[in-house]
């Protein structure tokens, strides 16, 4: 066997292995590329709870909408109803408080009637003492002024009238007392109310702060689950978008692989031919 023969059976061989293995290659390409399921139907399957996924998201954001919309409504009702009742209280506290100065002042106008009953008391009850005196030693004798009895009598009455008057006196300090204790107890009741006004007052701020707090808890959480199921649209999205783009380059995949193996198996014929072609040039030299 000459030189060129050994050549062309070598290229021949060579040809054939090359057309086999591409042939078979592409054949386990082609099983691969099949294999592969990322279609229309495959990112369904994933499409599908994502966009449920984002759905829920916004039913359950709507739900907290409500949720704290309700929340924030009867904060505010609370707020409002807690800060008139403090308002009220603080009316009532300016009203006790000056009936309060009004019964001291009434206290104080008492105790000075009881000083002028008692001086007036003391007063008389001097000059029944003096007027008794100047009887006992007054000598009628033919006077035309009135009998010693006379004088008596009416010092005797002047007297009562002063007795009186002390004892009325000590019941107008005892009257005063009364209202400069029932003014101090109207006082302390005021101030008392006034403080509870303020804490109620207090309390109607903190719930309207409350109320602001839910206000932006709402904007924050609902910003929130809106961005994540915008994302989630999004995913799902993209995942279509994939899926479209993966059966067009399958699609380019098979279109490839079937024309490489349609190459080998024409390297492959092309070698089976040249095999043929160098026995027969063999067999026809040695004839």
């Amino acid at each position: 066997m000459d030189m060129p023969s050994v050549l062309l059976r070598g290229l021949g061989i060579t040809l054939v292995l090359i057309g086999l293995s591409g042939t078979v290659g592409g054949i386990y390409a082609l099983k691969l590329v099949h294999s592969y399921a990322l279609d229309s139907n495959a990112a369904g399957f994933v499409k599908t709870p994502i966009s449920q996924m984002s759905e829920e998201l916004d039913r359950k954001k709507a739900d907290a909408d409500a949720s704290i919309s309700e929340l924030s409504l009867n904060l505010n009702n609370a707020s409002f109803a807690v800060a008139s009742a403090g308002r009220k209280l603080s009316s009532a506290s300016d009203a006790i408080n000056s009936a309060s100065k009004n019964l001291t002042d009434a206290g104080i106008n008492t105790r000075l009637a009881s000083w002028s009953n008692r001086d007036a008391g003391v007063y008389l009850s001097a000059g029944a003492t003096g007027l008794k005196s100047w009887a006992s030693e007054y000598d009628y004798n033919g006077s035309t002024l009135p009998s010693k009895s006379t004088f008596d009598s009416a010092t005797d009455k002047i007297t009562i009238s002063a007795t009186k008057l002390e004892e009325s006196g000590a019941k107008l300090d005892l009257t005063a007392r009364n209202l400069e204790s029932t003014a101090l107890a109207l006082g302390s009741t005021a101030s008392q109310l006034r403080e509870s006004s303020q804490e109620l007052q207090d309390v109607g701020k903190s719930l309207n702060q409350t109320r602001k707090n839910f206000d932006e808890l709402k904007e924050h959480l609902g910003g929130l689950i809106s961005s994540a199921s915008s994302t989630l649209k999004s995913s799902a999205e993209n995942i279509e978008r994939i899926a479209g783009l993966a059966s067009s380059v399958k699609a380019f995949a098979y279109a490839l692989l079937g024309y490489l193996i349609l190459l080998h198996l024409i390297i492959l014929g092309i070698g089976v031919a040249v095999i043929i072609i160098e026995t027969n040039i063999f067999y026809s030299g040695r004839e």
